[in-house]
């Protein structure tokens, strides 16, 4: 598990093309959800960078959804990502919530394990997108992540990845963080293949 893995990232020949259907998929998606009369029409994740800010811009300027936002809190999130975090989601009028990010023992235990602390990250956002859209009933789910920009890791969030490698830890807090965030990333991806909900990578 220690051998660090390439990230593959796609390469498009009309890249406005890509993102003008995009936008389209976006529009017919968020009228759909205006039909349903539910207080948000789009769940996002926020980091406070350009791609999720620009997500937020298309859904509240553009569309006029009512977007419920939420950033994982970690040691990790620059102070100036938070500011942004702030100043975007107050000056788009979205709700946002902040949401405790994975542990530093779990961050440490996926580095020496993978190589990779970001592995903690890339889960841990799945419970939170999940629980909030279960809550809120919110079946369409926003990310602002880009498989051109920020490449794709082979594992990516697949429940069985991390299950796997938090199984070897032997600290019993790690295990049990590692085994809730396994549950609930499988509930996702059951969720989103069944239909019940709804991802669009806008990035």
């Amino acid at each position: 598990m220690s051998q660090l893995r390439k990230r593959h990232r796609i390469v498009l020949r009309d890249p406005d093309a890509y993102y003008a259907k995009k936008q389209e998929v976006l529009r017919g998606l968020i009228e759909k959800e205006k039909r349903k009369k539910n207080k948000y029409q789009a769940l996002l994740g926020i980091s406070g960078g350009k791609d999720s800010a620009y997500a937020l811009y298309l859904l509240k300027e553009k569309f006029g959804a009512n977007v419920l936002c939420f950033t994982l809190a970690t040691d990790f999130l620059a102070k100036g990502a938070r500011q942004n975090v702030e100043r975007i989601t107050k000056a788009f009028g979205a709700d946002h919530l902040w949401i405790k990010g994975p542990s530093k023992e779990l961050f440490r235990h996926f580095l020496m394990k993978t190589g990779r602390a970001c592995y903690a990250c890339m889960i841990s956002i799945v419970q939170p997108f999940h629980e909030l859209a279960v809550k809120n009933k919110i079946k369409l789910i926003i990310s602002g992540y880009s498989a051109m920009t920020d490449g794709m890791d082979p594992e990516g969030t697949s429940p069985w990845f991390v299950r796997n490698v938090v199984r070897e830890s032997a600290d019993a807090k790690v295990r049990e963080e590692g085994m809730r965030l396994y549950r609930e990333s499988y509930n996702y991806m059951i969720d989103v293949f069944s239909g019940r909900l709804t991802l669009l990578n806008m990035g």
